[in-house]
């Protein structure tokens, strides 16, 4: 009878345990898009590992911490990020999802560059 019970306590606990793996997400795995400053009415992609993962029409104000942030998941470690602007300036360059979950996107017009920031902490706006 000792038997019958150990059996169906550890049948239940691995039951528990397999149940809680699907469908869950890591917050580890989540990363969060800050499009930040100068986008003005600018269509914006973003690729992960050639991915598209946003495709919008961004307005943004730095002064009124006006941003447009949205997220998605992404496995841990390198990866390769996208940015295209107006389907003409692109920005790409490698990072590491395990040190910044946060990425800070932001377009100076007046040369038509885009920078991207990581952060491992969340941006605040006022």
């Amino acid at each position: 009878m000792k038997h019958i019970r150990f059996y169906t306590i550890f049948a239940l606990l691995v039951l528990m345990a397999t149940s809680c793996q699907n469908g869950t997400i890591n917050e580890d795995e989540r990363v969060y898009l800050h499009i930040q400053s100068s986008f003005s009415n600018d269509q914006v992609q973003v690729k992960f590992d050639g991915n598209e993962v946003y495709n919008n029409l961004v307005s943004t104000n730095h002064v009124l911490g006006l941003a447009d942030v949205d997220s998605t998941t992404l496995t841990s470690g390198n990866h390769e990020i996208a940015v295209i602007v107006n389907n003409t300036f692109t920005h790409t360059e490698l990072f590491n999802h395990d040190q910044a979950p946060y990425i800070c996107i932001n377009f100076d017009d007046s040369d038509n560059t885009i920078s991207i920031e990581y952060f491992y902490d969340r941006p605040m706006y006022d």
